[in-house]
């Protein structure tokens, strides 16, 4: 059997320049990535300061302060607005801590393999 010739020499051209360049075109891959992450961080965090300056009212400040112990019977007015009125809040926060760190080491470990150049 004759071994068929490429009609389309460019295309192992191609094929040969990624090879050489794919851990520069990895750093980029990660760069876009976390330049994806930290624009849409700020602005989320924009966003929901804004709105939590528009619900920062004296109102507020005075209920906790006067209902902290017949709602939750805690002693301590810190230790109420912690643990009872904004527990919610923090269960989440450690639930998206822990979404972002899998997610980190998913990306970190999805380019294991057989396929890298040596140095």
């Amino acid at each position: 059997m004759t071994k068929k010739k490429n009609t389309m020499p460019w295309l192992d051209d191609l094929s040969a320049l990624i090879r050489r360049h794919i851990f520069t075109l990895r750093i980029l891959k990660y760069t876009f990535l976390l330049l994806a992450m930290v624009v849409i961080f700020i602005e989320l965090n924009f966003t929901f300061m804004h709105e939590s300056l528009m619900l920062a009212t004296p109102y507020l400040k005075n209920y906790y302060l006067n209902h902290f112990l017949t709602d939750t019977g805690a002693m301590n007015s810190v230790s109420a607005i912690y643990l009872d009125y904004r527990i919610f809040d923090s269960i989440f926060e450690a639930g998206i801590l822990l979404i972002a760190v899998t997610g980190i080491i998913f990306i970190a470990g999805s380019d294991k393999g057989d396929h890298y150049e040596k140095f």
